[in-house]
């Protein structure tokens, strides 16, 4: 029998292919992608573009920079997880494709999201249309032609593009072209960062911390095994009010233990009994920012101090066990790799040690996307259901804005990130570029492939 969420998803299919039908002949076909071209937009994208040409060109500017930045932290972060997969027991995952899920609930699994439909169909049409109306705007400020813009569907995937007089654009200067190539995920940065503002004032001014919840449930381990729902509100009756208190009550249970956890599905309490384990997550592995950041402290002590302030962890957060231990490796690898900062080591693993005297590992259930829940204040219980859609909403809005921007500066051609590679190198060292951006281009590609097939072998 169809619940209610199923027959939405129905009526929204059956009223996307009457609408594609009654529009059929202006649609172009290629295969599964079904693309509707106009003009329509144009005059609104000029207008804002012309609106303060300076501030756009010094926000592509900045766009530029942080494309750049972030297309080699995210290739970096590709290689060492790939490595990291390939040599420890337990896979980790660093890409996820992100699917509509049919119900109205979160799962995680290898290499995959599933986030509820509505969610997920609402934030895809959101963020193309603010990707690729930057790049219009970029375009229109380098005063470059757009050709057309326009929508479209790849099956019910909803798909927004600006086309720009590739030729034209060519024929500008390279800032130029690199403004336009790394406006998209400038612009899904933005509007992550707005989301996520938007989504903490909403949680601070109408409601009032009651529990955690999570995005999803890891695939074999004991919170998908027992179909853990709800929020949860108690652990072997400690109180769970936001992450901290989960954090604390799971270390003092520790692993390998029976516990009983209650939960709140928004109607009722309910009841689930599961055994903890240990984290996937645990082991330290050092990389290329570790290196930098033990250099940091050998020429300006207190470094590490001012990075742990600066991350913003709470008091609960900094002395739990999970941090303590991944601390303490820390600096044994500095005392190793530094003997310069060798005593200043000893004393913090010495102090370390001490405050993990009597404590154990923490017990792991399986759930990811870790977020405290909410309920209303009293006074705002008549509008609960709108509230709770806005705020999943901006969550998701969040999530997958951030996971575009950053996938899309990828150095993969046709992505963003592949034309800001390939321009950049056909300026400087034209004769190696084409080789070095199909070598680059190709490693990355495998690698994504590798972190989606390795988690189903281990």
């Amino acid at each position: 029998m169809l619940d209610w969420y199923s027959v939405s998803i129905l009526i929204f299919v059956i009223a996307l292919v009457f609408a594609l039908y009654k529009d059929r002949r202006n649609l172009e076909r290629s295969s599964i992608l079904l693309v509707r071209r106009t003009n329509k937009g144009k005059r609104l994208i000029r207008r804002i573009a012309n609106t303060c040409p300076r501030f756009w060109k010094w926000l592509g500017n900045v766009g530029i920079l942080i494309g750049f930045v972030v297309s080699v932290y995210i290739t970096y972060f590709m290689i060492s997880s790939f490595f990291t997969s390939l040599f420890s027991e337990t896979a980790v995952s660093s890409l996820s494709v992100v699917v509509p899920s049919m119900s109205a609930t979160t799962s995680i699994g290898p290499g995959y999201l599933a986030v509820p439909f509505w969610y997920w169909i609402i934030s895809i049409a959101l963020l193309v249309v603010v990707h690729e109306g930057m790049h219009g705007i970029m375009t229109i400020i380098g005063k470059t032609r757009i050709k057309s813009l326009g929508w479209g569907v790849m099956a019910i995937l909803p798909l927004a593009f600006v086309e720009p007089d590739e030729k034209a654009l060519q024929k500008k200067d390279i800032v130029t072209r690199l403004r336009v190539y790394a406006a998209g995920s400038l612009s899904n940065f933005i509007f992550a960062i707005i989301y996520i503002g938007l989504f903490t004032l909403i949680a601070s001014a109408l409601l009032i911390p009651s529990g955690v919840s999570y995005a999803g449930t890891f695939q074999g381990y004991p919170a998908a095994q027992s179909n853990l729902t709800g929020a949860i509100t108690d652990i072997n009756g400690y109180q769970i009010r936001n992450q901290d208190d989960l954090t604390l009550a799971l270390e003092k249970i520790g692993i390998n233990e029976t516990i009983t956890i209650t939960t709140f599905n928004g109607t009722d309490n309910l009841i689930f009994n599961l055994n903890t384990t240990s984290s996937p997550k645990t082991k330290f592995e050092p990389g290329i920012f570790t290196d930098f950041v033990i250099s940091l402290e050998s020429n300006f002590p207190g470094t590490v101090k001012l990075l742990d302030s600066l991350s913003g962890l709470t008091e609960a957060q900094t002395k739990s066990w999970q941090y303590l231990t991944y601390e303490k490796q820390f600096w044994e690898y500095a005392k190793v790799n530094n003997p310069t900062i060798a005593n200043d080591a000893d004393i913090h693993i010495a102090e370390i040690e001490k405050e993990l005297e009597g404590r154990h590992e923490p017990g792991f259930i399986g759930i990811g996307g870790i977020s405290t829940y909410h309920i209303l204040k009293e006074e705002y219980k008549y509008a609960e259901s709108g509230i709770s859609f806005v705020q999943g909403l901006l969550f998701f809005l969040f999530i997958l804005n951030l996971g575009v921007g950053l996938a899309n500066l990828l150095p993969i051609i046709p992505l963003d990130g592949g034309k800001m590679w390939d321009d950049l190198l056909k300026q400087y060292i034209p004769s190696k570029a084409e080789l070095i951006t199909k070598i680059l281009a190709w490693s990355v590609f495998l690698i994504i492939i590798a972190g989606f097939v390795i988690p189903f072998l281990k």
